[in-house]
């Protein structure tokens, strides 16, 4: 059985990370599996020869939808908390995993700066300043906009339900009211 497969993407900061995070919990409460591809640990390791070039962003997202659909064909969930700061690269993505969602992690700029949870923007490993592609309206799944008074807990379920309903119901039958 397919797992879902959803790619977070937003600025720097945005909180991709710690939305997946708590929806991972909300997974392994379930007794489901869910791995969190986070491009930050990605670059250390699969991706340690790109830059950030246009390409290698693009790159980076093929090779992330690569290893998404090995694991979701695997009948294991999975969040890949990315940039993905171009159309060109998220087209990228999926194609390498066609059945994904697209969440957009929305949050101002300022905010972003605020944050650096990670400190990737001190330590110059990302810009704030990288052009963010907003994706279309149409091509969002799930809207996640942090700055608006949602928790974290429920910006996750959007994601969690998101991924209940492109999934194999036989694979939630002990949550009825997960697709609500």
């Amino acid at each position: 059985m397919r797992a879902a497969v959803i790619l977070l993407c937003g600025r720097s900061g945005a909180g991709k990370t710690t939305i997946a995070e708590r929806a991972k919990e909300c997974f392994e409460v379930r007794g489901r599996r869910l791995l969190i591809l986070d491009e930050n640990i990605i670059r250390q390791g699969l991706s340690s020869d790109l830059g950030f070039s246009t390409e290698d962003h693009v790159e980076q997202q093929r090779r992330l939808g690569f290893v998404a659909e090995l694991f979701s064909t695997g009948g294991i969930a999975v969040i890949v908390a990315s940039i993905a700061p171009m159309a060109a690269a998220r087209k990228a993505f999926f194609a390498g995993c066609p059945t994904a969602r697209l969440a957009h992690v929305d949050a101002p700029l300022r905010v972003c700066k605020g944050r650096d949870a990670k400190g990737s923007l001190a330590k110059g490993l990302v810009r704030a300043d990288i052009p963010f592609q907003e994706p279309s309206r149409s091509a969002v799944d799930v809207y996640l906009p942090t700055d608006v008074g949602l928790t974290v807990s429920e910006l996750a379920m959007k994601v969690v339900r998101a991924m209940a309903r492109s999934e194999t119901p036989l694979l939630w039958l002990t949550e009825p009211g997960i697709y609500r």
